[in-house]
């Protein structure tokens, strides 16, 4: 009786989990950016890298980056869009609060000064973004 009631608590939870995973679903970016191409993930780098050098402010690097992030997905056929939507998920992004941003733009900043890999650098700004943008529609 007892092995019943365990199993029919779980059930929401797994619910639940599927629930968020498939919340999430729409905003994974990461995988995807870090199945691209070499080319068009050293571009993605080097456009944040240069925005990131040239001391851009926080919100112009995050929307540069995440917007050429979606165009380039966009035109491998990973993301099926309009060219309209390729600022949708920056746009969500700087729509979260300046201190939630603050948090992405230090972790990148970070990644860049500890001198860390593209592809670590790539996936800490995208998996933060996704984590981010998820906690706060909560």
């Amino acid at each position: 009786m007892q092995e019943t009631e365990k199993v029919t608590n779980e059930n929401p939870n797994i619910k639940e989990e599927t629930k968020n995973q498939k919340s999430t679903k729409e905003l994974e970016f990461t995988e995807e950016v870090l199945a691209l191409d070499e080319i068009s993930k050293q571009t993605l780098f080097d456009s944040l890298y240069s925005a990131f050098v040239n001391t851009e402010n926080r919100d112009t690097v995050l929307y540069l980056v995440l917007t050429k992030a979606s165009k380039l997905l966009r035109e491998k056929g990973v993301l099926k869009s309009s060219p309209e939507k390729d600022t949708e998920f920056s746009n969500r992004i700087l729509k979260l609060s300046s201190q939630v941003r603050q948090v992405l733009f230090d972790s990148v900043s970070s990644a860049i000064e500890n001198q860390n890999s593209r592809d670590t650098v790539l996936h800490i700004l995208f998996w933060k973004s996704e984590k981010l943008l998820f906690e706060s529609e909560k």
